[in-house]
């Protein structure tokens, strides 16, 4: 273990402490909060004695503004302290403004038990991600057509929150969480810079009565308060589902211990987070696991990123000037110098592609980024077995990574028996949110839509011309369908009698054996995975739409309804659909073939780059076109076939402008 006191800079550093002492500085008198509102104003008065309000705030102001208010925070938790009872009806009503409402009970019970500290990370990594979340949304009741900053720090600067919470409370706000020159609050705690009992249990406090004290202030205004709609992490199952970690039911706290005090990632002070994590375990309060897990691992990750890359000044809390090191430095290809990033090689594959699943790419969970940010709703109460099964998933994966992180620096490699097993967990771990897994289960749920055209009859007893559905016994298919073939497929021997079906069979073994290239893509490749899920999407959304238009008429044409006119659109539908079908199949290979080809594309110089993104681009809005024409609403099949020529034509010139 490593016996460091603090993880924080020394401007930072002497802020907490400040805090940490008994106030200090001058006091304000009188009452400062009555019925759970603080007196803002209050504040605000003793502030503008010492400072000069300029609206252009110095980090030297923020560092002032910090020491004056301090001594404030202490007569704000000490009043607090004073109140007694249960929190009831009148006091929840303050709260309804907020993103999660039913999170406050928990954190009444968990601050009433917080005279140590021994709870105060806890309610911080509850309460500032709701607080994000809540001033969002009054940021879009005031303003619809406003975007959302992405950080606290810029959202707290909006002039619309100025207008309707008013300058004392947003001053407040600020000096508290909005700035790396004051105590930046919401940072250090989910970013894993505060140790337990470095930071004082006056900040849950008045954190907790900064929401009622808001709610105060919009009992007296008249606006429409409009909630966005939360996020879901429930995508963490696809990876419990392939990857089961059963760490959660059989974790042994000496052992986990143990392998803490002998790792050389883990910090001496971090133990009592390490002890309450299995403690929410085992009472299965696995929402409060997870954002203990969260800013524990990302310490960890930092303390590995710092050692093989020897620098530990990173270590540290950021100053404005100094670079962050968070999960977006850790993991990244390159230092800021151009030097490689050696934490890679120590992580290894298996794991690095575990984490971008979990925490960086857009289709997975972002367990942190939702999390920390407060787009998740999650329960405390056990009988919610949908949020338990999700947060439990989350807190089993996160747990099981801390363990193979610690594992990488221990004494001797000294790792009990039952944990050497979750070690293993992620043996041979292949990514499921990246695009390139992604579009290959699209193009596999595009060969199914396609067949799944030949299950829907036609009648027996109506007259069309029926056409040939191997797309190896028309020439014009069939040069263009054998190129992109021999990319993908082993035996490529077409003209020796395989079926359709064979060749369809073969090309799914070769799409669900598929593993390309997915660490440290270049920008370029992700812009053509982009068009080629597109161009995928729409195969599906044409297959998907011709099933119901043909189930339609077949109703119509058996209960004899179907008229003189809709005959010969039927009849038209009918010859076309085979067509629709052979060049679907087509993109779907030449899909596939780009994606086996990508790391080729990507190498390109960007001028014929541009022009291959823009070819393709053609290509998606052709696809567009057709599944607009076969829409049941439209049945447009002259045009139809037209698009379906135009679009094998320009397949076909991809051999003569890019192969």
């Amino acid at each position: 273990m490593d016996p460091v006191e603090t993880c924080m800079s020394s401007n930072i550093k002497n802020h907490y402490d400040l805090a940490k002492q008994n106030g200090g500085g001058n006091k304000l008198t009188g009452e400062i909060i009555h019925d759970y509102m603080i007196d803002f104003e209050k504040v605000y008065d003793k502030l503008k004695d010492d400072l000069e309000m300029t609206g252009e705030e110095s980090a030297k102001w923020f560092q002032n503004a910090t020491t004056i208010l301090i001594p404030c925070l202490h007569e704000i938790h000490k009043q607090f302290s004073e109140i007694k009872g249960v929190f009831g009806h009148a006091e929840s009503e303050l709260l309804e403004w907020t993103s999660q409402p039913n999170h406050f009970v928990k954190c009444w019970e968990l601050l009433k038990q917080n005279d140590e500290g021994e709870h105060t990370l806890e309610v911080l990594l509850l309460l500032t991600p709701i607080l994000e979340r809540s001033l969002g949304d009054l940021l879009v009741s005031v303003d619809e057509t406003v975007k959302v900053p992405a950080l606290l720090r810029d959202l707290l600067k909006r002039s619309e929150l100025f207008d309707l919470l008013g300058a004392p409370c947003m001053t407040f706000l600020r000096i508290i969480f909005g700035s790396p020159h004051s105590l930046n609050l919401r940072n250090i705690v989910w970013h894993g810079f505060g140790f337990p009992g470095e930071i004082s249990n006056i900040f849950p406090s008045v954190t907790f009565l900064l929401f009622t004290s808001i709610g105060s202030i919009l009992k007296q205004k008249t606006f429409n308060l409009s909630k966005r709609k939360m996020s879901s992490v429930s995508r963490i199952q696809k990876i419990d589902e392939k990857y089961k970690v059963k760490i959660v039911e059989n974790i042994d706290l000496e052992k986990l211990n143990q392998l803490a005090k002998n790792s050389e990632l883990f910090y001496a002070k971090n133990l009592p987070v390490l002890n309450k994590i299995h403690l929410h375990l085992q009472s299965e309060e696995f929402g409060l696991c997870s954002v203990l897990l969260l800013p524990l691992l990302e310490v960890t990750f930092r303390k590995l990123f710092v050692i093989e890359n020897d620098c530990p000044e990173r270590m540290l809390t950021a100053e404005a000037e100094c670079l962050y090191t968070t999960y977006n430095e850790i993991f990244e290809e390159h230092l800021e110098n151009g030097e490689m990033n050696k934490i890679q090689k120590c992580l290894g594959e298996d794991l690095m592609l575990l984490m971008y699943d979990l925490l960086t790419l857009p289709e997975g969970p972002r367990v942190r980024d939702k999390l920390s940010h407060g787009e998740v709703l999650f329960s405390f109460n056990s009988d919610d077995e949908k949020s338990q099964k999700v947060m439990k998933a989350i807190a089993g994966h996160l747990l099981a990574v801390l363990v193979i992180l610690l594992s990488k620096k221990t004494i001797n490699h000294s790792v009990s028996k039952d944990l050497t097993q979750v070690i293993q967990t992620y043996q041979n771990y292949t990514s499921l949110f990246h695009p390139t897994t992604l579009l290959v289960n699209s193009l596999l749920q595009n060969l199914a839509n396609i067949e799944k055209i030949n299950f829907v009859k036609t009648p027996s007893d109506f007259d069309f011309e029926k056409t040939e559905l191997d797309i190896f016994k028309s020439e014009e298919s069939s040069s263009a369908m054998k190129y992109f073939m021999e990319s993908v497929l082993v035996d490529t021997n077409c003209q020796n009698g395989i079926s359709r079906p064979e060749i369809l069979l073969n090309v799914s073994k070769a799409l669900k054996c598929y593993q390309g290239s997915t660490l440290y893509r270049p920008r370029q490749e992700y812009e053509m995975l982009t068009v080629l899920q597109k161009i995928s999407d729409q195969v599906s959304l044409t297959c998907e739409r011709v099933v119901e238009n043909m189930l339609e008429k077949l109703e119509l044409f058996e209960s004899k309804e179907m008229r003189s006119r809709q005959r010969v659109t039927y009849k038209r539908m009918l010859e076309t659909i085979p067509k629709v079908q052979k060049v679907m199949l087509i993109i779907i290979f030449f899909n596939f073939h780009i994606l086996v080809k990508k790391d080729n594309f990507s190498i390109l110089a960007p001028g014929k780059l541009n022009l291959f993104v823009k070819y393709l681009k053609k290509v998606l809005k052709i696809c567009e076109n057709i599944c607009s024409k076969v829409h049941i609403q439209k049945n447009m099949w002259d045009e139809a076939e037209k698009l379906l020529t135009q679009l094998h034509t320009l397949i076909s010139e991809y051999l003569t402008k890019f192969s």
